[in-house]
Order: C-alpha cells, then structure tokens, then sequence
C-alpha cells in the first residue's frame, strides 16, 4: 500500500506490482508533495542463481526476490514481464521496428501514423548536424527538428536515477538488444554478475552516467527511460515525446508551459511494472533515488539519507526545493534545484550535465504531458545505449 497526501489529505493507494529497476522520483506520481513509492526499477537481485527480474510482489520491489527461479514472474499480480525465453516476442531488437502484426497493439502502438506498407514508424533524420548544444540555446536546424506527433498518443513523464543495473543490461531481459552497464567507477564493464544496488563487488553493474539526458539544440533533447512493464521486449526501442505544456496532476505551472513545444527522444533501457500506459520515467540524475538507494551510496560515497544532498527520495531536488518553499517562482524553483545540482554532483561531470539539463531545458517541469509515438532510433541514442 502506499500513500500520498493532496491538500492535507491522506489517500491510500494499492501497490502495483514492479518488474524491475527502480526509477524516478515521488514526483513522477503526483505533485511535489506526493510521497508515490514510484522509484522501483532495475533487475536488483541476480544474486546467487544469476536469474534477474524475480519480483517481491508485496512492497512493490521489483526484481529483488533471489529466490525465485523464474524471471520476472510477479506472483500477485500475474505480471509476465521480461520472460523472453518464453513468450512470443516478435520485436526486431536490431532496427527498434516492430515486424509483426500477430499479436495485439502494445502500449506504444499508433498504428495510424505507421507507414502503410511496411507498418513500421515513420523514419526520422534527427541526427545533429552539429555538436550537442550543453546549454539547450542554440535553435535548431530544419533537419535537427522532427516532424511534430501527429495522431499519436496523450501520455507523461516522470523522472529518476537510483544508480542500479537497468532491466536492459541483463542479457536475459534484452531480447539481443542489451545496453551497456559501468562499474562504480563509472567504467563499462561487459559481464556484471550483480546489481550495484544489490552488492558491492567489484563486478557489480551501475548505470552508466552518459545515459544522462542532454539538449541537442533549443527545442530538441535526447535521453533514457523506463517504460511499462507490460510483456513486451521494448529494450532499445525510442519514443518521441512532444510536450503540450500540461501538468499530469493537476492545473500547469510556469515551468510546464516552458516546456511547451519542445520535443524529447527517449530510448527505453529500463522498465517498471508501476509505470502506466502511456508514462515514461525519464532518467534524470537528481530526480529521485527511490526504494533502492544503496547503489547510489556505494558509487557516489555519499549518505543516501540525508534528503538535503540527494533529495527527496520520492520526487528529488524539485520536491525538496517546493518542501522548503523555495518553489513559488520558476527562478527560484530552479535556483533551488541548480544549487542542489551542482553540489551533490561536483566532479561527477555526466551526471551535473544531466541534472542542470532539467533545470535549464526541461524547466524543472514535475511530470509534463506530451503527444508521442514510436520512432527510429537516433545515431547518438545507439551510440550511448551500447
């Protein structure tokens, strides 16, 4: 059960069952004084018979029963998440197309803006044609931009970074299509055997911190994110996400009708069985540790613990920012938030790129809606999800 607090009440939730990772902030889920249990991803126990996605399905951790010889096999609430070894799966892993229609339309699906001959997406040049632009000022060329959403899907983003092994990383759960993983030391490594959230070996697989997200020019960003659990293998496929300026939880604020017009290219490296249709939990380094925060400790020798270095551990450095009331104003807000930012994650350059990325491009916006659709991948995404 978790609980969540809207205007001085207190509403109890039940829990939804989690396939893995552990993802974005309390605020993902609702306002920046929401307490959601949100940040649960990452394949966490690979632990003595080397089988990810083994979920407690009572507290919403996914991927963390050791002792369960099935992967993903969530025993409350039948959720079959990640079983590539047995189910149908007719995903091309290698072009991130779907080349068959047999089965129902995933979440993702908008078959009216599939091409009508090969029923792939559409496919969308937004290849820079110059250098990431670290500040998110420079305008963007004609063939930088893509083609806006058309027919597409009403759906949100939530945020987190919690440092584990994404559910992509285990060559189990990937169909093929397996993004790297790093050690402690933010090195990539090729045969982790565990979970950094889950041991401390020298062996244990981190998310690599140039996964963070990054603005390719004013209005056009790439980045990494959890997407549903749902029995699909989504692992390096990428979704489009044009903001609209809404606010998923309730009337927009300045900062969401900042973000309006702006596109964002996600690539799916994890996944989560408390994710909705439609969501995407944007990793975003300062978002939110979640339930698992030993990772981050173990990696970033810091103590997880104390919300005024790491955040709220449900919702990150925008909620501990609105707590404090330091949220009345967008300047403020991202002051508050850019402060936090540069302190915790001085001399760890990928990861401050990341999160002054969501206070300079992304506005510090909790939870903004946008249209989205499938779309091809981008040379840069594939570059960092390998």
């Amino acid at each position: 059960m978790a609980w969540i607090v809207i205007g001085g009440l207190v509403f109890a939730l039940a829990s939804l069952g989690c396939t893995e990772d552990r993802r974005t902030d309390g605020d993902e889920f609702g306002t920046d004084d929401e307490n959601y249990n949100y940040n649960n991803y990452d394949d966490n126990n690979y632990a003595n018979n080397n089988v990810p996605n083994n979920n407690n399905a009572n507290n919403n951790v996914p991927d963390n029963n050791a002792n369960n010889n099935v992967p993903d096999n969530n025993a409350n609430n039948n959720n079959a998440n990640n079983n590539n070894a047995n189910n149908n799966n007719t995903n091309d892993n290698n072009n991130n197309t779907i080349d068959s229609d047999t089965q129902s339309p995933p979440w993702w699906r908008d078959t009216s803006t599939r091409d009508t001959d090969t029923g792939k997406p559409p496919v969308i040049d937004t290849t820079p044609d110059t250098p990431p632009d670290p500040d998110g000022m420079r305008e963007c060329t004609a063939s930088e931009k893509p083609s806006p959403v058309s027919g597409g899907r009403k759906g949100w983003a939530s945020r987190y970074w919690d440092c584990c092994m994404p559910h992509c990383s285990w060559p189990n759960n990937s169909g093929g299509n397996t993004s790297k993983t790093c050690n402690k030391s933010n090195a990539k490594i090729n045969t982790p055997q565990q979970s950094g959230c889950n041991s401390d070996d020298n062996n244990a697989g981190y998310t690599c911190w140039d996964q963070s997200p990054f603005a390719v020019c004013k209005d056009l960003a790439y980045g990494f994110a959890a997407v549903p659990a749902d029995g699909q293998n989504v692992c390096g496929k990428c979704f489009q996400l044009d903001f609209d300026g809404g606010f998923q939880h309730g009337e927009a604020k300045d900062s969401h009708r900042a973000l309006r017009g702006k596109t964002m290219i996600v690539m799916a490296s994890n996944t989560g069985g408390d994710v909705g249709q439609g969501q995407l939990d944007l990793m975003i380094p300062g978002g939110g540790l979640g339930q698992y925060k030993e990772g981050c400790q173990r990696q970033w020798s810091v103590n997880v613990y104390d919300e005024s270095v790491v955040g709220k551990h449900y919702g990150g450095f925008t909620t501990s920012c609105n707590e404090s009331g330091q949220g009345a104003t967008l300047e403020s807000l991202k002051s508050c938030v850019r402060k936090m930012c540069n302190s915790l994650f001085s001399g760890k350059q990928d990861l401050l790129n990341g999160c002054l990325f969501y206070v300079d491009w992304m506005q510090a916006a909790d939870n903004p809606t946008y249209q989205y659709k499938e779309v091809t991948c981008p040379a840069a995404l594939q570059q960092r999800y390998k």
